[in-house]
C-alpha cells in the first residue's frame, strides 16, 4: 500500500513538473514579450520600464521591425513636464499602445514633432473609455497638459458596456475590465474566479483562450454571435442604446475632470459612422477631428499600404499620415 502511494505521489510530481515545464515553454514562445501586465484598477496596463523589439508585417505581408520602450509610468512617450512648450497628452487604446509601430514612428510622435510640442502618450490594446478616464485622472495632475487628445475606436461602445460586452468572444478583456455600471465602477469577477486564476498563472490556458477567441471570431465574422430571433435583436438594440448613454457620460466626465483652459480633442480610428460619432463626442464637451481617419482612408484608396496584417490597425505609413493630418488640424486649434 505504501509503495502504491509513493508511486502515485511520484507520478503526480512528474505530471506537475511536465506541465510547469510546458507552461514555461509557452511563456517564452508566446508571452514573454507582451507589453501589458495586470492592474487592480485598470484591469491591465502597459508594463513599466519595458523594452520590446519584434517583427511585424503590413497588410501586403512585408516585414518591418517594431521597437517600443516605456518609462516608469508605462508611457511610450514622456516629455518634460516642466517645459514651456505646449504639452499634449495623448491617450487611447490599441492604436496608441499596441506594438504595431515603433515609438518614433507613432502618430503621436509625428504630430508632436510637427507642432514642436512636448508629447506624453499612454494607451493599451482593448481599453474602453472608463480605463482611459481613470488613467487620465491618474496622470493629468503630474503632466499638467495644455491639450488632451483622446484617440477613440469604433468598438468603444462595446468596451464600455457591462451587459453588451457580456455576449462578446473577448473573454480576457471582459473578465478583467472595469465597467461603469449602475453608477459605480464594477468588475465582472471582483474576487477569485477560476478563469482569472488560470489566465494569470497558466500560459497554456492563455494560449488556448486566445485560439478559441480567434476561431469564434472567424465563425461569427465578428466579436458577437448573430441574433437569432426578433426578441434577441430588440434586446441587443436596447443594449447598444445604453452603451451610447454610458459612453457619452464617461466622455463628459473626462471633460469635467480637466481644467477649463485645457483643450479637449478627440479623433476616431476610421470614418465609420463619422457624423454619429461626431455628434456624440461634441455633445460631451470635446472637439472632434475627422482629419486623421479621413487622411488614412484617402491614402488607402490611392494604393498606400496604411494597415498592418490584421487589416485594421495602422502601419508605419498609416501612423505617419494620421499624425501629419492630426498636426495640421491641431495647429488650427492650439494657441501658442
Amino acid at each position: 500500500m505504501k509503495r502504491k502511494a509513493n508511486k502515485i505521489f511520484l507520478t503526480a510530481l512528474i505530471v506537475i513538473a511536465a506541465v510547469a515545464a510546458c507552461d514555461r515553454v509557452f511563456y517564452f514562445m508566446f508571452f514573454s514579450r507582451r507589453l501589458y501586465e495586470r492592474d487592480p484598477e485598470l484591469g491591465w496596463r502597459p508594463k513599466r520600464n519595458f523594452s520590446y523589439v519584434n517583427r511585424q508585417r503590413d497588410s501586403e505581408g512585408r516585414p518591418y521591425t517594431v521597437r517600443i520602450t516605456t518609462n516608469e509610468h508605462g508611457f511610450r512617450s514622456w516629455g518634460d513636464v516642466n517645459s514651456k512648450k505646449i504639452k499634449i497628452f495623448f491617450i487611447g487604446d490599441s492604436y496608441t499602445g499596441d506594438p504595431f509601430v515603433s515609438d518614433e514612428d507613432a502618430y503621436f510622435e509625428r504630430a508632436g514633432q510637427l507642432l514642436g510640442a512636448e508629447v506624453f502618450a499612454f494607451g493599451a490594446g482593448g481599453y474602453g473609455t472608463l480605463q482611459e478616464l481613470l488613467a487620465l485622472r491618474k496622470y493629468a495632475g503630474i503632466i499638467r497638459p495644455d491639450v488632451v487628445v483622446l484617440q477613440m475606436c469604433h468598438n468603444d461602445l462595446d468596451n464600455n458596456s457591462y451587459l453588451l460586452e457580456a455576449g462578446s468572444i473577448t473573454t480576457d478583456q471582459k473578465n478583467f475590465r472595469p465597467y461603469w455600471h449602475k453608477e459605480e465602477i464594477v468588475f465582472r469577477y471582483p474576487g477569485f474566479h477560476i478563469y482569472k486564476f488560470l489566465f494569470k498563472y497558466s500560459r497554456i490556458f492563455r494560449w488556448f483562450d486566445h485560439v478559441t477567441q480567434v476561431v469564434r471570431f472567424r465563425m461569427y465574422n465578428g466579436c458577437y454571435p448573430p441574433d437569432k430571433t426578433m426578441e434577441e435583436k430588440a434586446r441587443t438594440d436596447e443594449l447598444w442604446r445604453q452603451a451610447e448613454h454610458i459612453t457619452k457620460g464617461l466622455l463628459a466626465e473626462m471633460a469635467r475632470s480637466l481644467p477649463e483652459n485645457v483643450q479637449k480633442i478627440a479623433f476616431m480610428d476610421s470614418p465609420y459612422r463619422q457624423e454619429w460619432w461626431a455628434k456624440l463626442i461634441t455633445s460631451a464637451g470635446f472637439i472632434v477631428l475627422p482629419e486623421p481617419a479621413l487622411a488614412v482612408e484617402a491614402a488607402a484608396r490611392e494604393g498606400v499600404v496604411v494597415r498592418v496584417s490584421d487589416k485594421a490597425h495602422w502601419s508605419p505609413a498609416g501612423h505617419r499620415i494620421a499624425g501629419e493630418a492630426l498636426a495640421r488640424a491641431l495647429a488650427e486649434i492650439i494657441k501658442y
